[in-house]
Order: C-alpha cells, then structure tokens, then sequence
C-alpha cells in the first residue's frame, strides 16, 4: 500500500511512499533495498551486485531524509519521478524466514523454483511479476 512517513519521531516532514509486504516476520520494522555502489552504511549486507539490504532504522532513516533532500530540490514531490525512485529505493516491511536447513529442504521438496539472480527484478513493479517469473522458471527446468 502507500503511506506517508514521517522520518523523524517529532517530525512534520514526511514522503509519500509505496510500501511492498516481504513477509510475516518484523512487520513492525522497515527494510530497504536500494542500489549503490558502495555500502550505505551500518550493517547493510550485499545482496547481490550493487544491491544492499539496510535494516538498522538510523540507516533507514538517513536514506530516506536524503530521498526527501532530492525530491525537494526537484521542487517538491510534484516534480519527483516514482518511477525513478523505484529504481534506486524499494521499501519493505516484513521478511521471511527459515530454520536452519529449512529452506534447503523445500528446495528438495521441489517448493521453490530458483532462477538466477536479477537486481532488475526486484525494482519492477509486482503486478504480473510473480506468474512471469514462475512461468520462465518452469520454462528452462523443461529444458534441462
């Protein structure tokens, strides 16, 4: 859904933002993944490429005050390109997870399928993606 966050407890300055679901763990916590070149800072892991995990709200909340900065200098949220904003930015709340030896035994199961990893894919909107994905999956298992 889309939501206002207010960046600072006491703060009036706020960005309107889509928020993506990424699972019923840590509701309550915002994550980030953004695209840099260097690490944004804190205990952000790479994820994979240029791609960060940011997970520690001062980190979170320095990103997100340096979004507004940009967006303001473009002459307000009017001029902001989400688009644009999508590409560099993704924010989350929630995650999954798995036990130890969990995951690699629904692998087996044949539960999820794996594909290669694309940094694209996670900044892409989510409309039809899944059923994309699932069907290219199944597309190269068939041909191995």
């Amino acid at each position: 859904g889309k939501v206002s966050l207010s960046l600072e407890e006491n703060s009036s300055e706020k960005m309107d933002s889509i928020v993506y679901i990424g699972g019923f763990e840590g509701l309550d916590t915002p994550l980030l993944v953004v695209r840099r070149e260097e690490n944004p800072g804190g205990e952000s892991p790479r994820l994979y490429g240029n791609l960060f995990l940011v997970t520690q709200r001062r980190v979170t909340t320095r990103l997100l005050a340096n979004e507004l900065t940009r967006i303001k200098a473009l002459g307000g949220s009017k001029a902001d390109d989400p688009e644009e904003r999508g590409r560099r930015i993704r924010l989350m709340m929630g995650f999954v997870a798995w036990e130890a030896g969990e995951l690699k035994e629904e692998l087996k199961l044949g539960a999820w399928h794996v594909i290669e990893p694309d940094p694209e894919l996670v900044f892409r909107r989510p409309e039809g993606l899944w059923e994309e994905l699932v069907k290219e999956a199944e597309r190269r298992a068939n041909m191995i």
